[in-house]
């Protein structure tokens, strides 16, 4: 992907449109057309918070995400529609090849825009993205931190009689199992989602129990950010979820955190897949200790790397992490 760098990050607000070019065509036309898109406001109906016994999940309106002024950029995005970085039961994931930004304001010009990757809901799954991009825009001092960069959602209705290649992608079997509609009654809505381009390198094999520990006590305090910091619960941490933090440059360098000690030190891996996040306000110590800890306690058992002189990511555990594309 072709990117512009100058001085400061984009800010999270600062896209408003964006076109999907040649990535359309009209049914028995393979003439391909652009697909227009206008920003979305990631406000889900109702959230579910977690209580102090766990036990019970209240759902509750969403808290107020704080204003920012309208963005004064459009963006133009290329993409390979054949070629997935990623799928999951709800969305598809796609890196983008090529985006030109055009500019309402000259000040825009000093701004950076790293590799980025389109995740795009699948048919009839529009509604489920902005519950993420809620949680998003919720974290966003923990964006280039613990999760990625996030830019924006957005939305489309795509016209009667008009294809769009990603619904027709081979589904994965949990994709599969939801229902599909195609009716001409309800509305052909599909929503995306623009995120920082992470890097390709998943959680490593063949660790020593002095590198297994430090890497888990490394994605603890990660838990910890999301979880002590913000009060919010992953809810879905598991190796497909886990990323490597990109290379800067082409990336963004990541940032430092005050709050678990890593003030001289960006991590090394970011967390992806935020909904099944939930928020989870006025826990007590012992119950937080509970919620960063045991996550990657079950993901370290599943990965084979607890009680074990070396760590091998090919254990019996492990196999069923590794069969089809990572769900994103």
């Amino acid at each position: 992907m072709t990117s512009q760098y100058h001085n400061r990050i984009l800010p999270i607000h600062e896209i408003s449109t964006l076109t999907l070019r040649d990535v359309c065509h009209k049914e028995g036309s393979e003439q391909f057309t652009d697909l227009e898109f206008s920003r979305s406001t990631p406000v889900p109906n109702l959230l579910c918070k977690v209580r102090e016994d766990r036990e019970i999940q209240v759902e509750v309106e969403p808290s107020i995400l704080p204003v920012h002024p309208q963005g004064n950029a459009h963006i133009d995005v290329w993409i390979d529609t054949t070629e997935q970085l990623g799928c999951g039961k709800t969305s598809l994931v796609y890196e983008v090849e090529k985006c030109e930004v055009t500019w309402s304001t000259d000040i825009a010009e000093h701004y950076t825009i790293p590799p980025i990757v389109l995740k795009v809901s699948r048919q009839s799954q529009s509604p489920t993205l902005p519950r993420e991009a809620y949680y998003y825009e919720f974290l966003e001092k923990l964006q280039g931190l613990v999760i990625p960069y996030y830019f924006g959602c957005f939305h489309a209705v795509i016209p009667s009689g008009v294809c769009f290649p990603p619904w027709n992608e081979t589904k994965t079997e949990l994709a599969n199992s939801l229902t599909e509609i195609d009716n001409p009654n309800i509305p052909r809505v599909v929503t995306l989602l623009i995120l920082e381009r992470l890097g390709d390198e998943r959680l490593p094999e063949g660790l020593n129990r002095s590198e297994s520990m430090e890497l888990k006590n490394e994605l603890q305090y990660m838990v910890c950010e999301i979880t002590a910091r913000r009060n919010i619960v992953h809810n879905d941490i598991r190796y497909q979820n886990v990323l490597k933090a990109p290379d800067s440059p082409p990336g963004l360098r990541g940032k430092n955190s005050s709050f678990t000690g890593r003030a001289k030190q960006p991590y090394n891996w970011r967390f992806i897949d935020l909904g099944d996040a939930q928020e989870a306000p006025n826990l007590s110590k012992h119950t937080h200790f509970l919620l960063w800890d045991g996550p990657i306690d079950r993901l370290w058992r599943n990965l084979g790397y607890v009680d074990a002189n070396t760590c091998n990511t090919e254990s019996e555990t492990h196999g069923e992490y590794t069969e089809g594309e990572p769900e994103v």
